[in-house]
């Protein structure tokens, strides 16, 4: 199971980490370990990277790419899509600041659904330690690891 956490960075930050994603990608993991005592501190790094998600745009946006697909159901800020035909389950929860999408395979629906919504997405995966800039990777790449 793949757990990732899908990020807006902003153009200044993006600009800056675009050939450095290692070092943007410790800043997330940063806040990601943060305690529940430093909270604050967290979102205030946050502030300065991130742009957060209009989460009803968000959410319509991804309603409207797959509502006609049988696969594909929403409960307010959760999607899923579970596929049998092609063996994913896959949830996508929308908040503020980021959405967290889990799924049995490397390159979920979902990801490649957010490839046309915004720029300067920067996706990771802190269990596995992975990360990558949305526009750079290549499907195909995702899908054989």
């Amino acid at each position: 199971m793949r757990v990732y956490y899908v990020f807006i960075v902003n153009d200044f930050f993006a600009n800056f980490y675009n050939s450095k994603p290692s070092s943007l990608y410790k800043i997330f993991e940063q806040i990601y370990n943060l305690g529940n005592n430093d909270v604050i501190l967290g979102y205030r790094i946050f502030e300065q990277i991130g742009i957060p998600f209009d989460k009803n745009n968000l959410n319509e946006y991804i309603y409207s790419k797959h509502c006609g697909e049988v696969s594909y159901s929403r409960t307010v800020n959760k999607h899923v899509i579970n596929n049998l035909y092609l063996e994913e389950l896959s949830k996508a929860t929308v908040y503020n600041s980021h959405i967290k999408i889990k799924s049995n395979l490397n390159y979920p629906t979902f990801i490649e659904t957010l490839r046309e919504f915004e720029e300067n997405i920067f996706v990771c995966d802190f269990i596995n330690k992975d990360y990558f800039w949305l526009d750079k990777v290549k499907k195909k790449a995702l899908v054989n690891n």
